[in-house]
């Protein structure tokens, strides 16, 4: 949950559960606006990699080896009501994996109205 008027912001954290490096990996991020008012994007922060539009791509990440992005939002004044799911999926890389089915996740955020306790 997030009041609206304030910042949000989702940590995608990916790993390589090895038993090899991984080289060209790319990760999809999406932002899906559920219901209400589209947030605004603020910035993105990366331990590893670039990051351009939704696509994180990342040249190498040895095994046993993460690597962190942190996507922030706004989620605008009057907004409350709205929801937001974020997915994050790996795309493509250069190696087989022998566990894709741990490759993606998604969390949902809703927007609240700020508390107003009125006159004192």
């Amino acid at each position: 949950m997030v009041v609206a008027g304030d910042p949000f912001s989702y940590v995608v954290t990916v790993t390589n559960n090895g038993p090899q490096d991984v080289t060209n990996l790319v990760i999809d991020d999406t932002l899906l606006v559920n219901a209400g008012v589209s947030p605004s994007f603020v910035t993105v922060a990366i331990s590893l990699g670039i990051f351009i539009g939704t696509t994180w791509t990342i040249d190498s990440l040895g095994a046993g080896a993460s690597a962190t992005a942190t996507l922030t939002f706004l989620a605008p004044d009057g907004s409350a009501g709205s929801s937001y799911t974020n997915t994050a999926g790996v795309v493509s890389l250069d190696q087989v994996d022998p566990n894709s089915t741990n490759n993606s996740a998604s969390v949902t955020t809703t927007v609240v109205a700020p508390d107003n306790p009125g006159p004192v």
